[in-house]
């Protein structure tokens, strides 16, 4: 009985450890899909915005803070009557339309790229894990295709004669 009971407790933890799947590696990680138009409105209506949208929490942080900060500058100087304050009122305006260009075309750019990759690890992914196999017997042909999706593994067998 106790051999039994140690068998047993042998083969659970020996079918438990090579049981384990293999994490997924860096090139197997895929980020959500990002919009490329829904990144371009949000950047539009406040910059900053679409980076945020796009996971780049920082960089649209500091994009609003360049807009608030250039904006500012301009309101400042502009309201001053004086003619040596005009550089400074210039470089307000410019500061805050380059913070707003710029948050614009690179929302844009960055939900298409991460879009693009997402696309590129998929397929690479399906070419990885997707196999078929197909034996001819006797002048009938066995196929077996072991696919997956997002949901799980498919196992297609057919035989044709």
């Amino acid at each position: 009985m106790k051999k039994l009971f140690l068998f047993t407790t042998i083969m659970m933890i020996a079918t438990t450890i090579f049981a384990q799947v293999a994490p997924l590696s860096e090139d197997e990680l895929i980020m959500p899909d990002k919009n490329p138009a829904l990144a371009f409105l949000f950047s539009a209506a406040l910059p900053g915005l679409g980076q945020i949208y796009n996971d780049e929490v920082n960089t649209g942080f500091i994009l609003m803070g360049g807009v608030i900060v250039s904006s500012t500058i301009f309101y400042i100087f502009s309201q001053s009557n004086r003619d040596e304050y005009i550089p400074l009122t210039l470089t307000g305006l410019l500061g805050a339309s380059f913070c707003y260009v710029y948050s614009i075309i690179d929302a844009t750019y960055t939900a298409s790229k991460i879009t693009n990759e997402n696309m590129r690890k998929r397929a690479l992914m399906r070419r990885k894990y997707n196999h078929a196999y197909e034996y001819d017997i006797n002048n009938s042909t066995f196929g077996v295709d072991l696919g997956s999706t997002q949901n799980g593994m498919i196992l297609n067998l057919s035989y044709h004669f």
